[in-house]
C-alpha cells in the first residue's frame, strides 16, 4: 500500500468530525443481510490455516462488526490471540491508543 494513501486516509481518520460520528455504520435495508455476510471476513475458510501468531484487538462496543467477530476469529485461526477492549468502539488503535500500543508492542516482543 503506497504512503500517499495511508497518509490519506490517516488525515480523514482524525477530522473532528469522522471522530465524532464515524462513517462506518452496520448496513440497513432489504439487502442488509447479504452485505453482512458478504462483509464478514470471519467466515473466510482460509483463516484455519493461518499459521503465523495473531493478535486481534477487538473493541467490545464496535457498531460496524458483530461483537462476536472477534472471539470467531480466536476460535478458527490456531495461533490468534484475542483481547476485547471495554468501552471501545471499532477504531480501537484510535480510541484507546495507549492500550493498543502496549498489546501490540508486548505481542511483538517490545516492552510495553
Amino acid at each position: 500500500m503506497p504512503e500517499d494513501l495511508i497518509e490519506l486516509r490517516y488525515q480523514a481518520s482524525i477530522q473532528p468530525d469522522v471522530v465524532a460520528n464515524p462513517p462506518l455504520r452496520r448496513p440497513s435495508g432489504p439487502t442488509a443481510l447479504r452485505t453482512l455476510l458478504r462483509m464478514d471476513f470471519t467466515r473466510d475458510r482460509r483463516l484455519a490455516d493461518v499459521q503465523a501468531p495473531t493478535l486481534v484487538i477487538w473493541g467490545a462496543d464496535d457498531k460496524v462488526n458483530r461483537p462476536a467477530g472477534g472471539p470467531a476469529l480466536a476460535k478458527t485461526m490456531p495461533n490468534c490471540d484475542l483481547y476485547i477492549a471495554a468501552r471501545t468502539g471499532h477504531w480501537v488503535q484510535w480510541e484507546r491508543a495507549d492500550l493498543f500500543n502496549d498489546l501490540a508492542a508486548t505481542f511483538l516482543g517490545g516492552d510495553a
